[in-house]
């Protein structure tokens, strides 16, 4: 399913050839990328780790998430990382954070968000209704 930016990622079962080519097909146009988890970047020595993170991947977060397990537990760990989160991902991406030893310290809508929210302004519980529009997540060590 692609992203706002039209673009899609998917791998091993995930991306069976003839589904690759369908959604090429579909978009009238294909781009094949190698992509890599910022935990093995870091492994080979190509990233160092970095201090702040900011994601914003068209609704995979929770698959980048996993790839930097690794470097969100360790004693390098980013000092802040703030994700964009899809419409009702906010709370799995904020137990995994949790997970990682991080705590929420901000929820800001995106400029798309912020048009959503204005429709439930109001709301009787106004974070429960930003969890259910695209979002930023700003998380930092507990």
């Amino acid at each position: 399913q692609t992203g706002s930016s039209h673009s899609q990622l998917a791998g091993g079962a995930d991306a069976p050839v003839g589904a690759v080519q369908a959604a090429a097909r579909a978009s009238g146009s294909s781009e094949l990328k190698v992509a890599h988890s910022v935990d093995s970047l870091i492994a080979q020595g190509a990233l160092r780790a970095p201090d702040v993170v900011k994601i914003d991947v068209d609704g995979i977060a929770l698959s980048i998430l996993a790839g930097m397990r690794g470097l969100l537990t360790s004693a390098a760990k980013p000092r802040s990382v703030q994700v964009e989160c899809a419409p009702d991902d906010g709370e799995d991406i904020a137990r995994v954070m949790d997970g990682c030893g991080y705590r929420l310290v901000q929820r800001h809508a995106t400029m798309a968000g912020n048009t959503q929210l204005a429709r439930v302004a109001g709301a009787a519980d106004e974070q429960a209704a930003m969890l259910r529009i695209a979002h930023n997540a700003v998380f930092e060590p507990a």
